[in-house]
């Protein structure tokens, strides 16, 4: 008669203490997991399966760490999460060693190698310690998830975010290859690369080993299968070796195949078929990194890395392509603008080349010039006329305030600068003078999110954007800065400091690839919203940019000498000067239906404009005031804009005002709420204000 293991039901022999198959203990009795209900050893503490507790732990490690849950075991032993009783319940990790063939002294040394690690993108140890009879070592907790998990839930990841991986892990790889000795991993793998707030960290260093004379004397073969370089498998591990793993890891992200799928078990070639939907530059890359020979693979992340700029950069190059439009044939004109745009990157002449070859070989349909003016999709919606015949049937129905106030908050602690909806207008962001960015849910009107949006001595918002997915929001400030945040998470991709002067305006491109700002010192400046890297830069424009606004694969650009400049993104060339204003440009819109430009100035000039021809088909004065804040109805058929504290409303159509009410405060921003009878104020004082046309 056999034993049964609780554990993974193998058979076993009669006299057998532990499982030939999973190594559980083969007592009898079992505890039963209320979590997920596998079975475990009656003495288990933890859950082999899903590392829940078994029963009530009262016991402290060293009299200070409380054990929540197991969350990995393997050679080297078992790792908990816990909470560090002594520092308020702070949750911590800790591992215990139980692996018998090492000594204490063994564990301790390379516990003092583990301490002297300071890099952001690996957690911190706060200590080595016995407990008895047991060494633990004890070390932040990161709260994301490991790649193997992203993995199994998700399959296969975007470039952009392998892209990502590589960066963060390499950028960890560098610092550890500096130290003396260097360090080499050993173990890099999905499951020890957690990703945590956008970042990917570097954990369970219980194989790292450094490359000193001394210590490659005692050969340690130490790997995972499907991920070790064939050094490494001969107990030989070189700087080279961690680079290896990684760019298996990376296959496998690309892929969402095991690396069982692609490496022979034989003769352990990778299999780089799996790689041939992916960028050249990038499979080229992953190659090189995955070299079976040393010598022919890189020899350092610093080497890796700077490759990998590139890569990006290509990347970047690459959606700026598709952004514009430049899709097959491309003109002697686009192929400078892709070289130009390349030269800016840093990226090898020799590789726009490439790039511009492949675009020759596809072939196809040249896009139509625009005769003078800007290229755009009309829309045939008949909403425009709805619309206006209904509001300004509601606002002629009254003879006295045609709104109503519906709700009114003290959001800010200065003036309000900019209100924005986002284009399904389930999202209100606002940016204030005293340097914040909250955003509201305006199903609930409640505060989502507060925003730190610069720093520095004049923090002062002064543009705030939602991209029209609402996937994206950025401000600009004072100080210069550009930030930018991912919706629903909140968090920071990137603070970015585009000039020493205020950065005035903020907008992104319209499929989100790019974000541009504009700043006071007469610059305009564009970056990837993924990589951050930065691909368009224009100065010395004669004035403050003030007003930034994208039409197709275009960018107006108002400043405060009264031009609108004109871009044409795709070629990289600035199509037209705009000199009919006299003031500061204070706003700039297109209205889709009948193909016009709308632009206006602070002191109450509104010029509209042809997009067929970028000339003037109607000039006048809104008011003999100063506009201290405006907007417009979604489909641009009303505009409202604001003289200190009244508002008014003027018919785009008719071009005339056709009613004004008091706002009580000097209105200094205002925003339109899409699909609705709804717009919002915010004045001097921080408050914010709901409005309603009112029906009856």
């Amino acid at each position: 008669m056999s034993k049964i293991c609780p554990l993974c039901g193998a058979k076993n022999p009669d006299n057998a203490k532990f499982c030939n198959k999973c190594g559980a203990p083969l007592e009898q009795g079992t505890l039963v997991c209320k979590v997920c209900g596998s079975k475990n050893p009656k003495d288990a503490e933890f859950c082999r399966v899903c590392g829940s507790p078994l029963k009530p732990i009262t016991r402290l490690v060293k009299g200070r760490y409380r054990l929540l849950k197991m969350i990995g075991e393997g050679g080297f032993g078992r790792t908990y999460l816990a909470t560090d009783e002594l520092l308020f319940g702070r949750k911590v990790v800790l591992k215990e060693f139980t692996q018998k063939k090492k000594s204490s002294d063994v564990i301790m040394k390379e516990g003092m190698i583990l301490a002297k690690l300071n890099h952001p993108l690996i957690p911190k140890i706060h200590g080595f310690f016995e407990d008895k009879g047991r060494i633990y070592l004890a070390q932040d907790y990161i709260e994301g998830k490991n790649l193997r998990v992203l993995l199994e839930s998700k399959g296969k990841q975007s470039e952009d975010f392998v892209l990502k991986v590589l960066h963060d892990v390499l950028d960890t790889l560098v610092y550890l290859q500096s130290l003396d000795p260097p360090l080499v991993h050993r173990d890099i793998k999905p499951e020890n690369l957690i990703v945590s707030n956008g970042k990917t960290y570097l954990v369970d260093f219980g194989a790292v080993k450094e490359l000193s004379k001394d210590a490659l004397k005692h050969k340690t073969i130490i790997y995972t299968k499907g991920y070790v370089s064939p050094e490494q498998r001969k107990g030989e591990p070189t700087l080279s070796s961690d680079i290896y793993s990684l760019g298996v890891v990376a296959i496998e992200l690309l892929t969402g195949m095991h690396p069982d799928k692609f490496v022979n078990k034989e003769t352990k070639e990778i299999n780089y078929n799996v790689l041939s939907n992916y960028r050249q530059e990038l499979v080229e890359f992953l190659v090189k990194m995955t070299n079976p020979d040393p010598s022919l693979r890189y020899r350092s992340a610093d080497e890796a890395l700077s490759d990998l700029e590139v890569v990006t950069k290509m990347a970047t190059l690459r959606k700026f392509i598709q952004s514009m439009g430049i899709s097959n044939s491309p003109s002697e004109e686009q192929k400078q603008a892709i070289l130009k745009s390349a030269e800016d990157l840093g990226i090898p002449r020799n590789k726009a080349k490439i790039l511009i070859s492949e675009l020759e070989s596809k072939g196809g349909d040249v896009p139509p010039k625009t005769q003078g003016g800007i290229s755009y999709k009309k829309s045939t919606t008949t909403q425009s006329k709805t619309f206006r015949e209904r509001l300004k049937k509601i606002i002629s129905s009254h003879s006295s305030m045609p709104v109503k106030l519906v709700g009114s908050l003290r959001a800010m602690n200065n003036k309000v600068a900019k209100i924005e909806f986002s284009d399904d207008g389930s999202l209100l962001a606002t940016g204030s003078w005293d340097g914040v960015v909250k955003v509201f849910s305006t199903k609930t009107w409640q505060r989502l999110v507060a925003l730190k949006a610069s720093s520095g001595i004049s923090p002062h918002v002064l543009d705030v954007k939602l991209s029209p997915n609402a996937r994206k929001l950025a401000a600009a400030s004072a100080t210069g800065e550009i930030r930018v945040w991912e919706v629903g998470t909140w968090l920071l991709a990137k603070s970015i400091k585009g000039s020493n002067f205020e950065a005035n305006t903020v907008v992104f491109s319209q499929d989100e690839q790019f974000v541009f700002g504009g700043f006071a010192d007469g610059s305009i400046k564009a970056w990837d919203t993924v990589t951050f890297n930065k691909i368009f830069d224009v100065s010395d424009l004669g004035g403050w940019v003030l007003r930034l606004e994208t039409i197709s694969r275009y960018l107006f650009a108002g400043t405060n000498n009264g031009h609108i400049y004109i871009w044409d993104i795709a070629l990289r060339k600035l199509k037209k000067v705009l000199k009919e204003h006299d003031g500061w440009i204070n706003y700039i819109t297109f209205k889709v239906t009948t193909g016009e430009i709308i632009s206006s100035t602070e002191d109450g000039e509104l010029i509209v404009w042809s997009a067929r021809n970028l000339k003037p088909v109607w000039k006048g004065k809104l008011t003999s005031k100063n506009i201290t804040a405006i907007t417009t109805t979604p489909d641009k058929s009303m505009l409202l804009f604001a003289t200190g504290e009244e508002v008014h409303v003027f018919d785009m159509d008719e071009k005339s005002e056709i009613s004004k009410f008091s706002a009580q405060h000097r209105v200094t921003a205002m925003g339109y709420a899409p699909h609705s009878l709804y717009f919002m104020t915010g004045d001097e004082k921080g408050t914010l204000k709901l409005w309603k046309f009112k029906k009856d």
